[in-house]
């Protein structure tokens, strides 16, 4: 055996040491590049399933269109295809910056929910849904605006698919301020779910509540990634043939 001097052994150590520095950050690199990877699926998830929306929407007014009523269905097809216009330019957006750092502003709520409304006048419309919203308690947040907006409009748009086919929609959507959280809270009188059976799966991706309607199941994963990436999560409560609550829980973003 070569004896090593003191000098030696201190040189074996400082270079192991930089090696463990240097997985160590190349673990941490590997990490962020995951969550941006995933980031960036998840935001093509949303423009594709976000879209799906409108143009459904679009279609329900052209069927409701008659020669009374025309110039209401062009103002609001109109409408609709601007925001589908600002969903995509978003898309394009977020996939130039770095993952999920986008930019926050103070959003309004009822701005939101105008917008949202906008995007499924057809529907609402069609399915005689009511809706009302409350934002009194809490009435605005720093946020993400067209995260927020995916967020409460695939809630809001899950409620009206999965409404129960023997008695009229109905919708209440609710702010409050739960502790670090802005709680959003979207309750329906809808077709429900056994909670034991549905819950462990029913924010997974593509998974769906209900097999006989047309979908994905890709909203209620979209809402549940977005809330997570920003440190916030949802809840549910609902029972079979009385409806569903679900409490989204928004931590502001500052």
């Amino acid at each position: 055996m070569i004896p090593t001097s003191t000098s030696d052994s201190l040189s074996i150590v400082s270079a192991y040491e930089k090696v463990k520095l240097l997985n160590a950050e190349l673990r941490e690199e590997n990490t962020k590049l995951k969550d941006q990877n995933n980031f960036l699926q998840n935001q093509h998830y949303q423009l594709a399933h976000d879209l799906k929306g409108p143009l459904r929407n679009q279609q329900v007014l052209l069927s409701m269109c008659n020669l009374d009523n025309t110039d209401e269905v062009v103002q609001h097809l109109k409408r609709s295809i601007s925001q589908m216009e600002v969903l995509v330019r978003h898309n394009l957006a977020v996939n130039k910056s770095s993952g999920g750092n986008s930019l926050t502003t103070a959003i309004e709520l009822e701005k939101v929910m105008a917008d949202i409304l906008t995007l499924l006048k057809g529907i609402i419309s069609y399915y005689k849904v009511s809706i009302q919203a409350d934002f009194a308690k809490a009435p605005s947040i720093f946020y993400q605006p067209l995260e927020l907006q995916s967020i409460l409009y695939n809630l809001i748009h899950n409620a009206i698919k999965y409404r129960h086919p023997n008695r009229p929609p109905q919708i209440n959507v609710s702010s409050s301020f739960e502790g670090k959280y802005v709680c959003l809270k979207v309750k329906d009188n809808g077709q429900g779910m056994h909670l034991k059976s549905d819950s462990p799966s029913m924010l997974d991706k593509c998974t769906q509540l209900d097999t006989s309607q047309e979908g994905h199941g890709l909203g209620l994963y979209l809402v549940k990634e977005f809330l997570e990436l920003r440190g916030g999560k949802i809840e549910v409560e609902t029972a079979p043939e009385v409806g569903s609550t679900f409490c989204v829980f928004l931590q502001p973003q500052t």
